[in-house]
């Protein structure tokens, strides 16, 4: 999988900079939010078209996906996300929590023995199924504030986020539903939110 589609096994970061990243989860599992629905899920990206309807074995490399089961993602993949090194599968939990936006928020640590981290994304619910789970929604990162050209980290942090290393962490989850929403203004400036939908209820 590479770094450019799905959000963490859904991944949208783009190198890990300037995005909001905490040590300890902000957002706990909240009854009243949205589920997403079990099953299979892929990026719906206009230069990588296929017959999804095939085992993901036989799907393009540009095909991103991630099995949904119960609150984790699962992807089939290196550890720490390299293409090279024995593939398995590699499990995070996720958190959709209310309010809008919507905040998903992952476990992203990069790999065995690393200290846990959280990611986070704005996201927009566009389809649901009959028991209101949802099959499609769109996916923005949570950045730290507007980047200039040639910088690895904002220099004009969004409130409430402070500048630490090549990203920034939040004072409050207000600071993070605040800075999904300036995100999302920024993306449509420049690359726009990434449409992720349901396939099916099986892996094959």
């Amino acid at each position: 999988m590479s770094a450019a589609a799905l959000l963490s096994s859904f991944t949208l970061a783009l190198g890990g900079c300037n995005l909001v990243v905490t040590d300890t989860p902000f957002f706990m599992q909240d009854p009243s939010a949205p589920t997403l629905r079990n099953g299979l899920w892929r990026s719906v990206e206009a230069d990588c078209r296929f017959d999804e309807h095939k085992p993901v074995e036989r799907w393009p490399e540009c095909a991103e996906w991630t099995v949904v089961r119960d609150g984790e993602t699962l992807n089939f993949g290196t550890a720490d996300g390299e293409r090279r090194g024995p593939r398995r599968w590699v499990t995070e939990r996720y958190v959709v929590a209310p309010g809008d936006p919507l905040i998903l928020q992952q476990s992203c640590a990069a790999g065995e023995g690393t200290d846990p981290l959280y990611c986070y994304y704005g996201i927009r619910v566009r389809a649901a199924d009959a028991s209101g789970r949802v099959t499609q929604f769109d996916g923005w990162n949570v950045s730290c504030g507007p980047l200039a050209e040639g910088d690895r980290v904002t220099t004009a942090p969004w409130p409430g986020l402070s500048i630490k290393d090549d990203g920034c962490i939040p004072d409050s989850a207000d600071a993070i539903r605040g800075a999904a929403k300036r995100s999302l203004e920024l993306d449509r400036k420049g690359m726009p939110p990434v449409q992720i939908r349901w396939v099916r209820d099986g892996y094959r």
